[in-house]
């Protein structure tokens, strides 16, 4: 006669650190793509279309291949945004 075992329901995902916006407002700050996305609530691959099409802030190399945006350009697109610029 087999044994069965009662079977483990899977662990939620943890977030991963650093991915959430911090809303401290610095405009010196980098924000990574996770962070931009919650920020304006949009897809990655918007974010790029729109980088692309030229209506979204440009994205800044840290180095070999980290990149983020600039918290302040970004605030001021959303100002911009809202402001129906």
């Amino acid at each position: 006669m087999a044994r069965y075992t009662k079977r483990r329901q899977p662990e939620p995902k943890k977030q991963k650190a650093g991915s959430t916006y911090d809303a401290s407002n610095n405009p010196l700050a980098i924000l990574k793509i996770g962070d931009v996305e919650a920020l304006i609530n949009h897809s990655k691959a918007t974010v790029y279309r729109w980088m692309k099409s030229e209506k979204f802030p440009k994205q800044v190399t840290l180095d070999g291949r980290a990149i983020g945006w600039r918290q302040g350009e970004v605030n001021e697109w959303l100002k911009n945004l809202q402001a129906g610029q």
